[in-house]
């Protein structure tokens, strides 16, 4: 005897679960909105782990590398973009997010460049970028940085100093003591000379 799915009569086998074929099975599955919130809750948990990113990042490079000379890999990405490209220009609400986002996009992606620049001196350093140049502005901001702090520690005591790296996260440990014994002879009675 055949068993056959509940809903396109294909045959299937004992072991189904559902009375339905793998492909109705997943049909079913999918429209569930049910499961679709469990699947896209184990998504977003799984991409907030850095090694699962991680671990996606060095697989899609390693597919790129492989079929970086493969015309019909270039064909699908070009077809790809050309689909998403339509998709968007027709979604008025994506838009208009994208419009939303682009400033704080923008916010983000300057604090990331910057981090190197203190948040007090980032206007200074642009308009010196805009005179001189990015590399050489770089190079003036992070002299002068360093000579005022250089200046700053010079002006504080021993104790200030001490206090300031502590709280910069250095540790606090015991200074160990090297001193010699006071004493010509050791405690057993025995003269130094003959050890």
């Amino acid at each position: 005897m055949t068993l056959a799915c509940s809903d396109c009569s294909a045959p299937i086998t004992r072991q189904s679960k559902t009375g339905r074929c793998r492909t109705c099975a997943t049909r079913v599955t999918l429209a569930d909105p049910v499961m679709a919130a469990r699947r896209k809750a184990a998504h977003r948990a799984a991409c907030a782990q850095p090694s699962y990113r991680a671990m996606m990042s060095a697989a899609r490079a390693k597919t790129e590398a492989e079929r970086r000379d493969d015309p019909q890999w270039k064909a699908y990405k070009v077809a790809s973009g050309r689909r998403l490209r339509a998709d968007y220009n027709a979604s008025e609400a994506g838009q208009a997010a994208n419009r939303a986002k682009r400033a704080s996009v923008g916010q983000k992606a300057r604090e990331r460049m910057l981090a190197w620049c203190p948040a007090d001196r980032r206007d200074e350093y642009t308009k010196l970028r805009e005179k001189i140049g990015a590399p050489e502005a770089r190079r003036m901001m992070e002299a002068d940085i360093a000579l005022r702090e250089s200046a700053r520690l010079a002006a504080m005591t021993p104790f200030e100093r001490q206090m300031e790296r502590v709280k910069n996260g250095a540790r606090v440990v015991d200074k160990p003591v090297f001193r010699k014994a006071d004493h010509d002879f050791t405690l057993g009675g025995v003269a130094t000379g003959l050890i």
